[in-house]
């Protein structure tokens, strides 16, 4: 599904058949996404995450892929409705989520085989670090109440832009190595 620029995956938790914005808790102006249900068509509002793609890799990863990165979900500073997904990973390899509120385009940083898109005070999710799955995903839900900066985390706040992206371990010719997904950008909403 796509509504306000923004992709949408169903959810397991999403009840379908809601046909009213106070059902949801959300507001009617937010970005409306179009069902097919009984009766018909009808449409669910939800909040638009504002995310885009500011870094892409140049040199694929050891399964011929640039991983890619994507919001999903409420792009709220108070909701705590967003969810970082990382796709085209290596399949049962460690991930490490990252943040920060600059951008620059460093290759091969730290000897690695991608991109490091994020600058400045580069934030670590070391509780959500993990491991992919056989199809090459991995995924968390992000706490905007405790965004990593430095050496306390901070709450989002609306209107900051913020960018994320994953450190991944993968090899080389046979030899370990790691590499980067996109980089995303996200500007909080209320």
């Amino acid at each position: 599904w796509a509504g306000g620029g923004v992709t949408w995956a169903a959810r397991p938790e999403w009840t379908l058949g809601v046909r009213t914005v106070e059902a949801l808790g959300l507001s009617a102006d937010e970005t409306e996404l179009y069902v097919a249900g009984d009766p018909g068509l009808f449409a669910i509002p939800l909040r638009d995450a504002p995310a885009a793609t500011v870094c892409t890799q140049t040199v694929p990863n050891s399964v011929g892929h640039f991983a890619g990165l994507e919001l999903i979900g409420a792009a709220s500073a108070a909701a705590n409705g967003a969810r970082l997904e990382a796709t085209g990973l290596p399949p049962y390899v460690v991930c490490l989520p990252l943040a920060s509120d600059a951008t620059v385009q460093t290759p091969v940083a730290g000897g690695s085989l991608g991109t490091l898109c994020l600058a400045g005070q580069i934030g670590r999710f070391n509780f959500d670090i993990g491991t992919s799955t056989a199809a090459g995903a991995f995924g968390f839900d992000l706490d905007t109440q405790l965004l990593p900066r430095g050496a306390q985390p901070i709450p989002a706040v609306a209107g900051e832009r913020w960018f994320f992206q994953c450190w991944y371990r993968d090899v080389d010719m046979g030899a370990p190595s790691s590499h980067f997904t996109e980089a995303v950008e996200v500007t909080w909403l209320p």
